[in-house]
């Protein structure tokens, strides 16, 4: 193999490693965001679980009042049935006893329902508990990791950053700059394997055998001449 061909695979090592390394760190906002959103999600259901838990106890709360304002009413009637020397009115409070007393078990039994329904929703609101603190330790652990590995990511960006400007500068400028075009035109990689022994390992076709003949020995450029890549050979 040219020694030059030698430099550029290995300045295309480094180029591929740094390429995807800066796709790693552009990924990691975004599962951060998405770790952030989840959470929020998670956490706006489990308050929309308290808040329904908190109006069944205010509607059950408003029954009793109710309850109570009847019973008050009653001892109102009752008095007021005691003072009176009317048995009409007497009669005419004695009926508005009992449409009240008639409401108050509508009201308990309607109490009743409703704590059935808040013992229900919290239980369910104390196993959502739970499970939002197991969210939040998972998020929180998965955001470390990622912190973890942005620091590793931005480490070796560093790295092979440097690596890639030593081994470009000892690379012939006008073998390097071909190198760059394709690798820009064609948005992979630019030096590729011959396949089978007998087709490129950029595009796949057919090499000619004068092609395949420089691939071989070694002494020689050889480009692919569908996709115009530089191709070296692999010894079985």
């Amino acid at each position: 193999m040219l020694p030059v061909l030698e430099s550029l695979l290995v300045l295309q090592d480094r180029d591929i490693k740094l390429r995807q390394t800066l796709k790693d760190l552009q990924l990691i906002p975004q599962e951060e965001k998405s770790i952030s959103d989840k959470l929020a999600f998670q956490m706006s259901e489990f308050e929309a679980l308290k808040l329904r838990t908190n109006q069944i106890e205010s509607e059950r709360k408003n029954l009793d009042n109710e309850v109570l304002s009847k019973k008050t009413n009653i001892s109102k009637y009752k008095t007021q049935q005691f003072e009176t020397r009317n048995n009409e009115q007497f009669q005419a409070l004695n009926t508005e006893i009992e449409r009240a007393e008639k409401a108050i078990v509508e009201i308990e039994d309607k109490e009743l329902e409703l704590m059935e329904k808040y013992e229900t929703a919290q239980k369910a609101v104390a196993v959502e508990s739970l499970r939002v603190k197991e969210f939040e330790k998972a998020a929180q652990n998965r955001k470390n990791d990622l912190a973890a590995k942005k620091l590793a990511l931005e480490e070796s960006k560093k790295r092979l950053e440097v690596d890639v400007v030593d081994i470009a500068a000892k690379i012939d400028p006008v073998e390097l700059g071909r190198y760059r075009r394709l690798l820009q035109s064609k948005g992979d990689i630019a030096i590729v394997p011959v396949e089978h022994g007998t087709n490129c390992g950029g595009c796949h076709m057919k090499l000619t055998q004068q092609t395949i003949l420089n691939a071989r020995s070694g002494q020689r450029p050889a480009t692919c001449e569908d996709c115009g890549r530089m191709l070296y050979w692999i010894p079985a």
